[in-house]
C-alpha cells in the first residue's frame, strides 16, 4: 500500500475530532508498518470490503482514549464513558467519512464492517494480506495512531 493512501482517513479523523471533541490533531509522517498488532493497548477497527479489501485502526493509550471518548461523548471527569463503544463509533465516522474520499480519489468503491473493540496482541485482521501504513498522531489528550491497509481486490 502506498503511504498516501491514508491521508483520506487521516483527514477524516483531524476534522472528526476538531469537530466533535475539540481536539487539533497533528499528523506525523506515515510510514509502513509491519506487525500485525495495534500500537497501543486500546483500539478500534473497521475491515473494508468492495473494491478493496483491509483494516482502518485506531491505536490509543488507554489514559488517551478515555480523555478522547470524554470530550467526543461531552462527558464530565465523573461522568462513567464506555470507551469501547466510543472508540468504535470515532472509527466507524471515520471510515464512513474517508469512504467518499477513497471513491473520488482512487475510484475504488468500499464498504466496512461494524467497529470492533480491539487490545494490545489482538491482530489487525487482514493485516497479513495487506501491508500496513502507520500515522502517529498527536492532540493535547496525548499520542494516537491510525494504521490503515487495504489493497483492491486482485492486487495492486
Amino acid at each position: 500500500m502506498r503511504l498516501e493512501y491514508a491521508a483520506p482517513f487521516v483527514t477524516a479523523l483531524e476534522e472528526l475530532l476538531r469537530d466533535m471533541a475539540g481536539l487539533k490533531v497533528f499528523a506525523g509522517r506515515p510510514r509502513p508498518r509491519d506487525e500485525a498488532v495495534p500500537s497501543f493497548e486500546t483500539a478500534a477497527l473497521v475491515e473494508i470490503s468492495g473494491d478493496a479489501i483491509g483494516t482502518v485502526a485506531l491505536s490509543l493509550p488507554r489514559d488517551v482514549a478515555v480523555a478522547v471518548v470524554r470530550r467526543f461523548a461531552r462527558r464530565g471527569p465523573d461522568e462513567r464513558v464506555d470507551v469501547n463503544d466510543g472508540l468504535g463509533e470515532l472509527v466507524n465516522i471515520v471510515a464512513g467519512s474517508a469512504k467518499d474520499r477513497v471513491n473520488r480519489m482512487y475510484g475504488l468503491n468500499i464498504d466496512t464492517s461494524t467497529p470492533v473493540a480491539a487490545g494490545r496482541g489482538a491482530e489487525i485482521w487482514r493485516a497479513r494480506l495487506t501491508p500496513l501504513v502507520l500515522v502517529p498522531l498527536t492532540c493535547e489528550a496525548g499520542r494516537m495512531a491510525l494504521e490503515v491497509g487495504f489493497r483492491q481486490r486482485g492486487g495492486w
